[in-house]
């Protein structure tokens, strides 16, 4: 070791120390204490208080003892091995951006966080693991302005939950004390129980008591109930621990007196034992199962102070006006006297008033309103000392105008016009007079009643005569001839016959007979005319031959045969027009092997549509479209075929070097299993295309695809060698024309 001691040195710029087995430079202060180092390596060592005004380190600072910095600005990362003692000074963090600045990171995974962003203050825990707050006193989370408690955590004690500064829910040994309302959104539940058998919600409109496992009582502190509710059962009332009142299923049952100032019983009142009632009012019917005793006078009064009936006590009964005498069990016989009139009332179904002297039967009123006279009560027989006879009656109404003679006159209860029916005769006319319709009745409806069915109707308001169903009308010859030879029936005569209008007679051949519809008598005011005219074999039925003030000489719709076999409808003139829904049915047909859908044919349309072509000006592109086209088209369908053609003919116009990809708007959508395709048959300048694989000398097929549920034709191609699938593509010219036409065909549901 070389060593110099001086005292200064100065225009010495470079101290060389040299060569030894050390390699080492040293400083030494004048008690021969080393104070700087340097060694082979160029690592420095200062034994000693380094001041400098600036000290810039590119490497790492080892300091052994203390380092007493006034501004320390660190721009990398700063690791100590033991403890960061502030002294008295603070840890202070900027606004933090991110994760990389200002933040107080904990854990080896950046788990758990504490920073400020300029505006708010963070609590992160990045990680899976919890956060404890573990505090060996009491907790508090409190305002920082004025130190109002938020959360008030005692140790070994509760927590209080304040709301400005006033508590409003604290814990305890028994559970938690709330200061205030609980308030609880619309169908929201408040449960009890381990089950969440009881429950208390309000669903908007309804507040709800819910017991779904136990009976719900209210009661005293000491367990004494004064109110139970037994789920899907009944009700108890208590006082002093025994039921007073219960319902169940046939009511109520009462222990005990009932007190009441006023009762309206709807229904039985079943007393065992005594009933005492200063005044009683019966709305309905009394029953008494045993006798009833009335020592003086008995009244019977209606909503108020008016006597239905008295009951003296020396037995008479006195009925006020319009107050019935009921008998019978369900009130079918009623007499009573009102405004003047003495009523003897049936009401009951199917029971006779019967008049009767001597024990026999005099006159019967049926509950149809039928009057009999002599005829023996359980009997059917006349009794001829009481049969009447004969019926003598006087003259109604006269005058000299006919129609106007009525010597019976029928009224009919409820009709507003119930004295203008009767019979009557003039000039040796036996009149049926009606101000309304004329109904004529024949045969039964069945079931014994004895009632008829309506034949024939007059119709005052429609002026007309209406022959019912099942209800003929025959017209005759003459007298040396009453064969009928035309009917008008309506319905059908019998099982299987479905005539409405009848011609009847011999018919030679070439003869004929029609049904004519005319406004007038000349044959140019015919207006529609059906004929039928014979021949043998086979006849001819024709439809139409409209004149409108001209003869016409053709029918525009013939049903002609040659024989009894078949015959062929033509259409001279006009179309067949079907309604929506409906078709030519084909089910008498027979069927193929296959399974058979529909025979229906019930559509028939052509038109045009506009067709749009999809396209991809990228050729090498395997997926999606770009640009779009439109072109031109033409449909027909039939049935639930549809058959269509486009045309796209300027393709070098405006999507020269395209990948073609599908073309939509096509007039109905197929059916969903739907799967067919065509050949593009008529093309010019198109190729196949596959990213970078374009075939145009080999061969190659280009069609076009429909699946199900769409509205689209999907575009394809295939050639015989790798990729072989891919899409049509036209040529990179402009010059020379390029286009295409498919002719494709689908089904529709």
């Amino acid at each position: 070791m070389s060593q110099i001691n001086l005292k200064s040195i100065t225009g010495i710029t470079s101290i060389t120390t040299p060569a030894g087995v050390d390699n080492v430079f040293t400083v030494h202060s004048n008690d021969t204490t080393e104070r700087f180092r340097v060694d082979s390596n160029g690592n420095q060592v200062i034994a000693g208080i380094l001041t400098v005004t600036t000290l810039d380190l590119n490497g790492d600072l080892d300091v052994d003892g203390h380092l007493n910095v006034d501004n320390l600005s660190i721009a990398g990362v700063t690791t100590a091995a033991g403890n960061v003692n502030m002294g008295g000074g603070n840890l202070i963090f900027g606004d933090s951006g991110g994760d990389s600045d200002d933040k107080l990171v904990f854990g080896a995974g950046s788990d758990f966080k504490i920073f400020h962003n300029g505006s708010n203050n963070y609590i992160d825990v990045a990680g899976n693991g919890h956060l404890y707050i573990r505090p060996k006193a009491n907790f508090y989370i409190q305002d920082y302005t004025n130190g109002e408690v938020w959360i008030d955590g005692s140790l070994n004690g509760g927590v209080q939950l304040y709301n400005n500064g006033l508590l409003k829910l604290a814990t305890d040994g028994n559970g938690i004390t709330v200061h205030g309302n609980i308030n609880m959104a619309t169908d929201s539940t408040l449960q009890l129980g381990v089950g969440n058998d009881f429950k208390l919600f309000h669903n908007g409109t309804t507040n709800y008591i819910r017991s779904a496992n136990g009976t719900i009582q209210i009661d005293n502190n000491s367990g004494v109930p004064n109110a139970q509710f037994i789920p899907g059962q009944g009700t108890r009332l208590y006082y002093g621990a025994s039921v007073k009142f219960t319902t169940e299923t046939s009511g109520v049952n009462i222990t005990g007196i009932v007190t009441a100032t006023s009762a309206d019983i709807n229904g039985d009142l079943d007393v065992d034992g005594h009933t005492n009632l200063d005044n009683v009012s019966i709305a309905g019917v009394t029953t008494n199962t045993s006798a009833t005793y009335f020592d003086n006078q008995v009244y019977w009064r209606h909503s108020g102070s008016n006597k239905m009936f008295t009951l003296s006590n020396n037995g008479g009964m006195n009925w006020q006006d319009s107050v019935k005498a009921e008998f019978g069990n369900s009130g079918d016989l009623k007499i009573y006297h009102e405004s003047g009139v003495n009523y003897i009332y049936g009401s009951g179904t199917n029971f006779p008033t019967v008049f009767m002297t001597s024990a026999i039967e005099r006159l019967r009123i049926t509950s149809d309103g039928d009057i009999t006279f002599g005829v023996q009560s359980g009997g059917g027989a006349p009794n001829s000392s009481t049969q009447i006879r004969h019926f003598d009656f006087g003259r109604d109404h006269w005058n000299s105008t006919a129609g106007d003679y009525r010597a019976l006159r029928l009224k009919v209860y409820n009709v507003s016009s119930d004295d203008v029916y009767g019979f009557g005769i003039s000039s040796n006319t036996l009149e049926v007079q009606s101000q309304q319709n004329i109904g004529f009745y024949a045969g039964t409806s069945g079931g014994g009643t004895g009632r008829r069915q309506l034949r024939i109707l007059l119709d005052s308001s429609a002026n007309s005569l209406d022959f019912e169903s099942n209800t003929n009308l025959y017209l005759k010859g003459t007298a040396s001839n009453p064969t009928r030879h035309a009917k008008i029936n309506i319905g059908r005569e019998s099982s299987g016959e479905t005539r409405a209008i009848d011609i009847w007679g011999s018919w030679g051949s070439g003869e004929n007979k029609s049904i004519t519809f005319n406004h007038g008598s000349t044959t140019t005011e015919i207006v529609g005319q059906i004929n039928c005219i014979h021949t043998s074999p086979g006849s001819s039925l024709r439809f139409g031959k409209l004149y409108h003030s001209g003869d016409s000489s053709y029918y525009s719709m013939t049903l002609d045969s040659t024989s009894s076999a078949g015959a062929d409808l033509n259409l001279t003139n006009g179309n067949l027009k079907v309604a929506s829904g409906h078709g030519i049915d084909f089910s008498a047909t027979s069927n193929s092997s296959g399974t058979t859908e529909s025979e229906l044919l019930d559509d028939y349309e052509f038109g045009v549509f506009t067709p749009t072509m999809y396209t991809n000006t990228n050729i090498n592109s395997t997926s999606g479209e770009n640009s779009s086209h439109t072109g031109g088209g033409q449909y027909v369908k039939v049935g639930k075929l549809v058959t269509v053609t486009v045309d796209f003919n300027n393709l070098h116009g405006n999507a020269a070097d395209h990948v073609l990809r599908y073309i939509t708007g096509l007039p109905f959508t197929s059916r969903s299993n739907n799967t067919t395709t065509a050949a593009i048959g008529y093309q010019r300048g198109l190729r196949f295309a596959y990213s970078t694989s374009i075939e145009t000398t080999n061969m190659h097929h280009l069609y076009g695809h429909i699946g199900g549920s769409t509205d689209r034709i999907s575009l394809n191609a295939s050639k015989g060698s790798s990729p072989y699938s891919g899409w049509p593509a036209t040529h990179n010219t402009t010059s020379q024309s390029q286009y295409l036409r498919i002719t494709i065909s689908y089904f529709t549901s």
